[in-house]
């Protein structure tokens, strides 16, 4: 068993593993890990590493897996604090531990982050009266680092009492409490080769180092403008420090990028939304690929024209 002796680097170890998936089935997903001493879960909460910010961000793990060049990696459905989007809460109150959970379809929604880019697990517990929901006790609720009963659509930038079957593509009731040794259907057909049980996962562990999310790394909101007929009061009425300690251009910038196109491509290869699209007029846009998409499809997507070469026949274009 490899030791390693750089204090630098953390003790790593995957434990249980699921299935192959990705375009070449060359993808391994994994239902749990062992990361700096602490045993970690598909739809644990956790907090995020981010630079410049003063919290850390908070997340669910929805996805675990790693490719074939040894990149590990997560996909993180959001959560928000109310401070984080108080232009469209519309004046209410929130507690000070209370999150909203990510939902509806839309860049923010969630993310693929390293997953050295986990700071820690986060105990959030649903205190949602959803039949789906197992309702925790009254000392579950007082050892909670946070709580969430609701979700925020980031399609639509309002608040969702009643979720969905699905988010993010999971099952919303695998969102809400675990109940004892719950077991987590898969999502990926796995093979017989890889149907093992964790304990015939290689026990060799692995260092890794601590990493900080980037901003291209960390959930972005393409959220629309807020409305100009919201007062400074109003927003204050949100029971946290957030709207005093970031400024507006901040809090605007932060939530207003794009995700960033290889990132998109390379979620999307993982999930299987990954198209290529061959003879398309070569004048089109980015846009107007989008705009035909949505039109045929009724579906929404993110596009980008693939930039002609020498070698590119000057009567079909691809996206």
């Amino acid at each position: 068993m490899a030791e390693v002796d750089d204090p630098s680097r953390i003790e790593f170890q995957w434990l249980k593993k699921r299935g192959l998936g990705g375009k070449n089935h060359n993808i391994q997903f994994y239902e749990s890990f062992i990361y700096d001493g602490e045993k970690y879960t598909l739809y644990d909460s956790v907090y995020m590493h981010r630079d410049n910010v003063d919290e850390p961000d908070i997340g669910k793990l929805v996805r675990l897996w790693e490719d074939p060049q040894g990149h590990k990696k997560c996909r993180i459905l959001w959560y928000f604090r109310p401070w984080e989007i108080t232009y469209y809460l519309r004046g209410e109150t929130f507690p000070k531990n209370e999150l909203l959970l990510a939902a509806g379809e839309g860049v923010g929604l969630y993310n693929v982050n390293p997953l050295e880019a986990i700071a820690g697990k986060c105990k959030v517990v649903c205190t949602s009266r959803d039949s789906r929901n197992p309702q925790p006790s009254k000392e579950e609720i007082i050892g909670a680092d946070f709580i969430f009963n609701r979700a925020f659509d980031v399609g639509s930038s309002k608040i969702v009492e009643k979720m969905d079957d699905k988010i993010a593509g999971v099952e919303t009731k695998l969102l809400f409490n675990k109940v004892g040794k719950r077991p987590i259907p898969s999502t990926i057909t796995p093979s017989v080769e890889n149907s093992k049980s964790s304990k015939d996962v290689p026990k060799n562990k692995e260092g890794l180092k601590k990493r900080k999310l980037e901003r291209e790394d960390t959930k972005a909101a393409k959220l629309p403008k807020p409305s100009p007929v919201q007062s400074t009061d109003e927003r204050k009425r949100v029971d946290n420090k957030g709207p005093e300690a970031i400024s507006i251009e901040e809090r605007r910038s932060r939530w207003c990028e794009e995700q960033p196109w290889d990132q998109a491509m390379e979620d999307g290869y993982v999930n299987g939304s990954l198209v290529l699209l061959l003879n398309l007029d070569p004048s089109y846009t980015s846009d107007e690929v989008k705009e035909l998409i949505k039109n045929a499809l009724k579906e929404n997507c993110s596009a980008k024209m693939v930039q002609r070469t020498a070698f590119s026949s000057p009567h079909f274009g691809t996206a």
